[in-house]
């Protein structure tokens, strides 16, 4: 199983709310899936504490995978995109502030 990263993004919920990921991200095995990632970074920020992983697919949300499996195939990407002295923070997805 194999994974690109399409969007990262750091998110907080609330003032004390615990802080954590989401990602898109191609998951490759027998086929290509789109999915709905969603984790915590481990201590140093750059990788993932396996047992927050929850994943989805987008185009079948009925769809079971386990999150450990997923986490391993993503902290296997963020081993060789991770520069060091970096965490995930730096490599989140930057978007344009735009007015409504």
């Amino acid at each position: 199983m194999k994974a690109k990263i399409k969007y990262l993004q750091y998110q907080r919920n609330g003032v004390m709310g615990e802080p954590f990921y989401h990602c898109v991200a191609i998951i490759k095995d027998d086929i290509s899936r789109e999915m709905l990632i969603t984790f915590r970074g481990n201590m140093n920020d750059n990788g993932i504490v396996t047992e927050s992983c929850r994943a989805v697919e987008i185009s079948n949300p009925l769809s079971k995978w386990r999150g450990d499996e997923i986490a391993y195939c993503l902290n296997t990407e963020f081993t060789k995109m991770i520069e060091y002295g970096k965490t995930l923070y730096d490599y989140c997805t930057k978007e344009p502030v735009t007015k409504l």
